[in-house]
């Protein structure tokens, strides 16, 4: 294609990819609240690179510098997914980056998707094992009524964390057969557990919450989970009728 522009938007071209570059150099997007600074700066790179590839064999010199951004800029993306991000069950910023690096595609010579999605795919991996081996030693160290509250409570937490991993069937299985063992437990002990108020009542939010967790990982397994909340409630509301009968 021929010139299809004066030298003045060329020159204002080249000082917007000065600026975008020196963006890019400061990062202002770290510690951010939200993705918008990214968000920008993909779009710029977008419209500078339109700009410069229409002018043909013209301008290596911008069009590499592009590229360079948009690899700069792929590595800040993979940088932002974290165990922390993960564990933070933060799904709508794990969704505005791998959405920010389709965008990016459409610019970078190698897709960006690709390099973060391998990213999030392994910080997951990681995550899981992670997951599965801690609420394996919250439900096996629980041996007796006492520890049971902590241990629910920990378990919960435990499971939220894991929501970001538990898209992985294998590992919804494992958690599954944990959770499920726990409760088993619970309702063992819930002869026991009646006896103090407070820590049966502890453990019946926990078991709601609980509840929640488990009932949709099931379903996506094509499991059913029975939930734990009325089991409880239900030997707190006899003890509670047996001591006014008394």
């Amino acid at each position: 294609m021929g010139n299809c522009c004066g030298q003045g938007v060329i020159e204002e071209k080249r000082r917007r990819l000065k600026q975008v570059s020196d963006r890019v150099q400061l990062k202002p997007w770290k510690g951010a609240k939200n993705l918008g600074e990214l968000d920008d700066v993909v779009k710029a790179l977008e419209d500078l690179h339109v700009f410069f590839r229409q002018r043909g064999d013209k301008d290596h010199a911008e069009l590499a510098t592009i590229q360079r951004l948009c690899d700069a800029v792929t590595t800040e993306l993979a940088a932002l997914l974290t165990s922390d991000l993960l564990k933070s069950n933060n799904s709508a910023k794990v969704k505005d980056i791998t959405r920010i690096a389709e965008n990016l595609d459409r610019t970078k010579t190698m897709p960006a998707s690709t390099f973060v999605q391998d990213r999030l795919r392994s910080l997951q991996g990681l995550l899981a094992t992670e997951c599965v081996q801690e609420v394996t030693q919250t439900v096996s160290s629980m041996k007796t009524p006492k520890q049971v509250p902590q241990a629910a409570e920990r378990l919960v937490s435990q499971l939220k964390q894991a929501q970001m991993a538990s898209e992985d069937p294998a590992v919804c299985m494992k958690l599954l057969a944990q959770a499920t063992k726990f409760a088993d437990s619970v309702i063992g002990y819930l002869p026991a557990l009646v006896m103090d108020p407070e820590a049966v009542h502890t453990v019946e939010r926990a078991a709601t919450s609980l509840d929640g967790l488990c009932g949709p990982m099931a379903k996506k397994v094509g499991k059913s989970w029975k939930p734990l909340q009325p089991e409880v409630h239900l030997a707190r509301q006899r003890h509670s009728d047996e001591l006014r009968n008394d």
